[in-house]
């Protein structure tokens, strides 16, 4: 979960900090009291883009930080991944400033991170729902994004196979396209595959040599330290023509402890104790005097290292995997070498593959028209909740199969990466009405509530631990809005939810509200914040009913609603 949010410097917020609590969390204020700019600000620490117009007037730079407290472990094998150890206390710090010369500065537990690597870690941990994202309901393709997540267990074995089949497929499409069908292109493929084959052969790398020449480059850069250490560490223990070494000065210990060992038994332990370090000592000595006689470089050595560490490094850059890229290499110049045969052949592969991708394509259509069915039925019983009795609600799964060729050495068709079903959701607001496309003839009231369903389903799938919701109840109001409010409750049960709201319905039912409010300083217009107590509360939810915090009407109906509530 979110336990703070730091805001510098952004838009009209100065400074200004906000410590969220577990459950609902309700963000209030007057309209243009700074509730989308706290909404961005999170957008922002999270990788969202952004603008150097985010930066409040007259500042150099912007910051924000987030503290969170994690509640799965799949974000701690993420942070590992990318070499970051998690903290003692488990918690995360995500910071991100943004200067007037439009630099970034990310860091992620005060690791500089990539921008790319930020916005893929905020994925774990926050889910902003704005009112932008009811509109994607108007794109099909995110109908079945939700479809996939709602049936993601029963879904992902068929969806492997069916990216699976499409990498083998479209690498046979590539090979079938880079001219093979043509005499005189496959002999350039022939010729360039010989050429590369022979430079990699000719190289004649043995294994693991390049790891072996990079540690002997090492040893050779510091030939002088070693050659030191290795005589002055003998010196201290063998002693020199002027100096006492350390196994003679043992072995006098040994001596004169063994001299008295029959008068204690301690005397005669550590007798033997030394005795044993003596010839552990002489054992490490010889070692050491073997690795100094058996170390000799010379500059010549060291050139000729770094001239095949280049020769190594040139191919590897060249090729990648220097022996996969040359088994691979060889395989293909056989395949081409077999002339129309091997044309045949890829044709035959092609057309295998082109079948099977195409059973798994009528295979992941039919999984998530099942899925559908059981996303229908639990939508329908949310929107029911939320006020609209009469919807009937339907998810249609449509199939185009890519057709094949008549010509099989023509071009083959395309199959796109999520499948070759498209999926969209129907709705009838009103009885007795046909379904429609969502996109057609749903309000902005009714997409809310659709999204809300939506959510609310997939709240147990979810595993983002902080759902943030701006203003989900645009459009709606009365009984509609008091059942809204009932399933952010239910929700923030499972998560913490944090709701940009205008609506008393959903204010009353938080555990914990904040208030944003513009204030003057120094002629300045602020924005700053405030974790309203339950007095507070009273008045704010006052001020939502009747625009006056201190009216005693709205004043009594504040109480007899958080009452209720």
């Amino acid at each position: 979960m979110l336990e703070s949010l730091f805001i510098k410097n952004i838009a009209l917020i100065e400074e200004l900090e906000i410590k969220p609590e577990k459950g609902l969390n309700c963000i209030t204020g007057e309209t243009g009291a700074g509730k989308s700019v706290v909404v961005d600000s999170i957008g922002f620490v999270l990788g969202a883009r952004s603008y150097r117009d985010l930066i409040r007037t007259g500042s150099e730079s912007c910051l924000v930080s987030a503290v969170f407290q994690p509640d799965s472990v799949n974000i701690n094998r993420k942070l590992q991944e990318i070499g970051i150890t998690p903290e003692e206390d488990n918690t995360i710090l995500l910071s991100r400033e943004l200067t007037l010369a439009g630099k970034n500065n990310c860091r992620i537990n005060g690791h500089s991170v990539t921008l790319s690597i930020l916005r893929t870690i905020g994925e774990f941990l926050i889910d902003i729902h704005g009112q932008h994202d009811n509109r994607r309901l108007m794109e099909p393709e995110t109908h079945r994004e939700m479809v996939d997540l709602y049936g993601e267990k029963e879904i992902l074995p068929i969806y492997e196979k069916y990216r699976t089949l499409l990498e083998e497929y479209n690498d046979l499409k590539g090979k079938l396209s880079e001219g093979n069908t043509d005499p005189l292109k496959r002999q350039e493929r022939i010729d360039l595959l010989t050429f590369q084959i022979s430079e990699i052969e000719m190289a004649d790398i043995k294994e693991n040599e390049w790891e072996e020449l990079k540690n002997r480059k090492e040893k050779l850069l510091s030939a002088e330290k070693i050659v030191t250490s290795l005589g002055k560490s003998s010196e201290a223990l063998s002693g020199s023509y002027d100096s006492t070494g350390a196994c003679e000065m043992i072995a006098a210990v040994v001596k004169l402890m063994n001299s008295i060992g029959n008068l204690d038994e301690t005397y005669k332990s550590i007798a033997e104790r030394t005795e044993s370090l003596s010839y552990e000592l002489e054992d490490i000595s010889r070692e050491i005097r073997n690795l100094s006689d058996d170390f000799f470089f010379t500059p010549e050595e060291l050139s000729e290292t770094e001239d095949r560490l280049e020769v190594i490094e040139k191919l590897n850059k060249k090729y990648g995997n220097i022996q996969e890229y040359y088994d691979k290499a060889c395989k293909e110049l056989d395949e081409l070498n077999q002339g129309e045969e091997y044309v045949q052949k890829l044709i035959e592969k092609i057309s295998y593959v082109y079948e099977k991708l195409t059973e798994a394509g009528v295979a992941l259509r039919d999984i998530r028209k099942e899925i559908g069915k059981n996303l229908s039925e639990e939508v329908k019983i949310q929107l029911n909740e939320l006020e609209m009795p009469g919807v009937s609600f339907s998810v249609e799964v449509n199939i185009e199969i890519p057709e094949k060729p008549v010509n099989l050495t023509d071009r083959w068709p395309a199959f796109e990466e999520n499948g070759i079903d498209s999926v969209e959701f129907l709705i009838s607001a009103n009885r007795g009405e046909p379904l429609k496309p969502v996109a057609k003839i749903a309000s902005g009231g009714e997409l809310s509530r659709i999204m809300l369903a939506i959510k609310t389903i997939l709240a147990d799938t979810d595993n983002t631990p902080t759902l943030i919701f701006d203003e989900i109840d645009v459009g709606i109001s009365g009984k509609a809005a008091g059942s809204v409010a009932e399933k952010l409750k239910k929700i923030s049960g499972i998560h913490q939810v944090m709701c940009v709201t205008h609506s008393t319905q959903i204010a009353v039912k938080a555990d914990c509200n904040i208030l944003l409010k513009k204030d003057i300083c120094e002629g300045r217009t602020l924005i700053g914040c405030e974790i309203l107590d339950k007095e507070g509360k009273i008045r704010e939810i006052a001020r939502l009913l009747d625009g006056n915090p201190d009216s005693p009407v709205a004043l009594g109906h504040a109480k007899s609603l958080l009452e209720k509530a």
